[in-house]
């Protein structure tokens, strides 16, 4: 974005600052500040669709982890709200962790049949391999009391096994705290 009320540098901040206040579009003007929004005009409205930070980058395919979480609510009707990150700070193995609003009589036998829909969905349209699975329990996605994505904190606490699943699979490229304990 650009215009008189949009700052050319922070405060005191470093010079170097020229890619982020200073850029340019491919064959144009320059000044344009890189707000790290992704957007998308829809009917001459501009309708904001991520951040490009969040993106995650899989055996060479960039992801966009709200497309993947979108898609994986669509995946069974047990299932609910899931987050996809990497086991690596932006890159490496695709991690899922997904709520499981209802089984049938609270079993947990029937679980590896939507592990199975997640991980063939995933594959199927994206082109990934999942690294590593987990079916857990309502609230433990967003956190209790709050509708903010918190895909960092939550990746952090599972690459710390503190993540407890109902079921859980791990492919080769999931590393070892992931496989902390089960519900």
């Amino acid at each position: 974005m650009r215009g008189p009320a949009v700052a050319t540098g922070h405060w005191g901040g470093p010079p170097d600052t020229a890619l982020l206040f200073a850029a340019r579009v491919a064959e144009g003007p320059g000044g344009f500040l890189r707000t790290g929004d992704l957007g998308l005009t829809v009917n001459g409205r501009l309708r904001m669709t991520g951040r490009v930070r969040d993106a995650l980058l899989v055996d060479g395919h960039t992801l966009h982890p709200q497309d993947v979480e979108r898609e994986l609510l669509c995946c069974a009707r047990a299932l609910g709200s899931a987050r996809v990150f990497c086991a690596g700070p932006g890159a490496g193995a695709l991690m899922v962790v997904q709520e499981v609003v209802r089984t049938a009589g609270g079993a947990r036998t029937g679980l590896p049949r939507p592990a199975a829909r997640i991980r063939a969905l995933i594959a199927e349209e994206f082109g990934v391999v999942t690294g590593a699975l987990l079916l857990v329990r309502p609230g433990t996605v967003r956190g209790a009391g709050t509708a903010k994505v918190r895909r960092a904190l939550l990746r952090e606490r599972c690459l710390r096994g503190e993540v407890r699943a109902l079921h859980a699979e791990f492919g080769p490229e999931a590393g070892e705290p992931w496989r902390g304990g089960a519900a």
